[in-house]
């Protein structure tokens, strides 16, 4: 099995970082509009034409946007094996993977590598959230990046 951060491989990689599940059901208070995963496509397909990258990273918990993502962009996509859920109502993400996992550490951990290795993609696209902050924060700045700006819940 690879080490995750080999999973990039060479190429310059597009990253995306697309939150769904609880928080998009749920709507939180003041916290920033996640796009929609067409408005996403939109945009990756964009970035795709006009830099020519050949690999897109994917960070995202939503098994339902995983499973769009890797119909449309097939072979290109390279993403971290984790577990990624599907919530209904006012289902909040961490209770169920909890729930599913006792491993508390490795939950931790798998996120944590997952935003690391958004911080080492050439581009990034991302709705406004924390794990996107945070690759800012450990790459320091992104020459190419674009967060999507669409207002608060």
């Amino acid at each position: 099995k690879k080490l995750s951060i080999e999973i990039l491989g060479k190429n310059e990689v597009l990253g995306v970082l697309l939150r769904g599940t609880d928080y998009v059901n749920l709507r939180p208070k003041n916290h920033p509009v996640q796009p929609t995963l067409q408005e996403a496509i939109e945009k990756i397909d964009l970035i795709l034409r006009e830099k020519g990258y050949q690999k897109i990273y994917i960070a995202t918990e939503d098994k339902e946007i995983f499973q769009k993502i890797s119909e449309k962009y097939g072979a290109k996509l390279v993403f971290m094996d984790v577990e990624r859920y599907i919530t209904i109502n006012k289902e909040n993400i961490n209770d169920i993977s909890i729930k599913k996992s006792a491993d508390k550490y490795k939950i931790g951990k798998d996120y944590l590598i997952n935003i690391i290795l958004l911080s080492r993609c050439d581009y990034i696209i991302a709705g406004n959230t924390s794990g996107s902050q945070g690759a800012l924060l450990i790459r320091h700045k992104f020459n190419n990046k674009y967060f999507f700006n669409l207002g608060n819940y």
